[in-house]
C-alpha cells in the first residue's frame, strides 16, 4: 500500500476510535481491520504513535460539535427536571461563562434566575445549594432583588 492510502486510513481510524461505538457503522475494530483491509499491528503501532491520540481528540471534537446542541438541550432539561446541580454547573461554565468559586454567585446567575418562573428558581437554586454554591437560609433573602443582585448580606455587612 502506499504512504498515502495507508494516511487516509490512519485518520479513518482516528475517527473510528473517536466516534461512540453506538454511533459507528464498523463496530470493532476488527470489523475496521477488514473494511480497510488493515492488519492488527497497524493498528497496533498506530496506536503507540505520540500523535495518535491527539488525532483522535481533534475527530471527537468535531464529532461532538455537530451534537453539542442535542446535549446542551438535554443538559437543560435534566436541570429543570431534576435541580441536578453537576447539570447545573456546567450550564453555567459553558452557557454562562462561570467561573466562581464555591460559595459565590455572580450576578449573570442572579439575572438569569430573575426570569424563570417560582418553581424554577427553587429548583436551580437547590441545585446550586446540593453543589455547595449557595447556602441555604430559611428565608427567601437568598433571592435576586429586581436588579438582579444577591439580596444577602455579605459577611463583612453582617460582621461574620
Amino acid at each position: 500500500m502506499t504512504t498515502e492510502l495507508k494516511r487516509a486510513e490512519y485518520y479513518e481510524f482516528a475517527k473510528f476510535m473517536a466516534i461512540p461505538k453506538a454511533y459507528r457503522d464498523l463496530k470493532t475494530q476488527e470489523e475496521f481491520q477488514l473494511e480497510f483491509d488493515i492488519g492488527h499491528t497497524t493498528l497496533a503501532t498506530w496506536k503507540k504513535d505520540p500523535n495518535f491520540w491527539d488525532d483522535v481528540a481533534r475527530a471527537r471534537k468535531a464529532w461532538g460539535r455537530e451534537h453539542t446542541a442535542n446535549v446542551m438541550l438535554a443538559v437543560y432539561q435534566r436541570i429543570l427536571r431534576t435541580g441536578d446541580p453537576v447539570a447545573a454547573e456546567f450550564w453555567m461554565k459553558v452557557i454562562e461563562d462561570y467561573h466562581e468559586s464555591k460559595g459565590e454567585l455572580n450576578v449573570q446567575v442572579n439575572q438569569i434566575i430573575m426570569e424563570l418562573p417560582e418553581e424554577r428558581k427553587t429548583m436551580i437554586l437547590q441545585a446550586f445549594e446540593n453543589y455547595g454554591l449557595l447556602t441555604h437560609e430559611p428565608s427567601n433573602s437568598h433571592l435576586p432583588n429586581s436588579d438582579g443582585i444577591n439580596q444577602r448580606p455579605s459577611p463583612a455587612q453582617t460582621g461574620s
